[in-house]
């Protein structure tokens, strides 16, 4: 996903993708290191006008994120393309998806507060404090896309 959003914009703050290694049947992803501390360690002692800062920053990231292409015609992140939600599943969904009324029969549960016509975006798909890398008061870069992929736009609301 990395390689997808650097391709296509200079403004997202990602790692380079280098290389990919398979272990033990596990594929590990080998990215370009990005200076900075994590947000978690941070946050408790930014100023308020440094947390609006950094909030305003994570904004303009994920506004410039959600108009990229789609990589493909199918829902999530990978090669081949799979959804990945750690709240739903204990890993990938059994098949690729093609639209978001695919993924309805693995959201049962929310059926009642989703539409099925939610325009499909690029997301990060698990942002955490730990996965922004934060020098000074900017925002350096944007880490950890092991679940970054193509998912309905109310996916990164849901998931935070």
């Amino acid at each position: 996903m990395t390689a997808h959003i650097r391709r296509h914009s200079a403004d997202i703050p990602v790692p380079q993708l280098l290389g990919m290694l398979s272990l033990c049947r596990k594929v590990y992803a080998l990215t370009s290191f990005i200076e900075g501390r994590s947000l978690d360690e941070l946050w408790p002692d930014l100023s308020s006008t440094d947390k609006f800062s950094t909030r305003d920053q994570l904004d303009a990231i994920l506004e410039n994120l959600r108009p990229l292409p789609l990589p493909s015609k199918y829902l999530g992140g990978g090669n081949p393309p799979q959804c990945i939600d750690y709240r739903m599943w204990k890993g990938k969904s059994p098949e690729s998806m093609e639209s978001e009324a695919h993924m309805e029969p693995y959201v049962e549960f929310v059926r009642p507060m989703l539409r099925e016509n939610h325009c499909i975006v690029v997301t990060h798909g698990d942002r955490h404090p730990h996965d922004e890398e934060r020098g000074g008061i900017r925002i350096t870069g944007l880490i950890g896309w092991e679940v970054g992929g193509v998912y309905p736009e109310y996916w990164e609301s849901v998931k935070f």
